[in-house]
């Protein structure tokens, strides 16, 4: 089998059409955990942008193959804990194409291996199968659910939450956490 040839690129201020596209497709925001309203006006969008461009505690990225399909992020990076937060949306053009294990695979490595960081959480809506299916593949545990957390489509969903521990041997106190996520570009 041919590897995909997918690169994980820094969103940048030039972005603001894949983010208004991505925030504010239906779809996308009935499968994903986004923690806003339905739809985002282009200003408020721009905002957030800018706040991803400039935030040291998380790194956002456009997902290219022979064009963008998504946006990938790593947040909530604790620099004490060595842990983050890991959020992937593909449009639905694109669903079902073998995208999302690859770019979890990428921001795993970035994760683990760039950055330094020791553990990788993810939350996932219970109706998602498809990304449901990809973590436990992916070898990610199935650490708890919580009941009716979100509400989607007119009714309270649950949400479950995964975890990888990156339990290989390594020197932590030799990362400098915010060195180390400046780096990623």
């Amino acid at each position: 089998m041919e590897k995909m040839k997918l690169a994980l690129q820094p969103l940048n201020m030039e972005d603001i059409e894949l983010v208004d596209e991505m925030y504010n497709d239906e779809a996308v925001f009935q499968t994903a955990i986004l923690g806003y309203n339905y739809p985002q006006s282009r200003l408020l969008l721009k905002g957030k942008l800018e706040s991803w461009i400039t935030n040291k505690s998380q790194k956002h990225f456009k997902i290219m193959a022979e064009e963008a399909v998504g946006i990938a992020q790593i947040h909530d990076i604790h620099g004490v804990n060595r842990t983050c937060k890991l959020g992937i949306m593909i449009k639905p053009a694109f669903w079902g194409k073998g995208y999302g294990p690859e770019v979890l695979r990428q921001l795993e490595h970035i994760c683990f291996n760039d950055i330094g960081l020791r553990r990788i959480e993810a939350e996932v809506l219970a109706t998602n199968e498809r990304v449901l299916a990809m973590m436990e593949q992916g070898h990610y545990e199935r650490e708890g659910v919580r009941k009716e957390a979100v509400f989607k489509n007119g009714r309270f969903v649950d949400v479950h939450y995964y975890g990888k521990i990156n339990d290989t041997s390594m020197d932590l106190g030799r990362y400098d956490l915010g060195k180390e996520v400046e780096k990623i570009k």
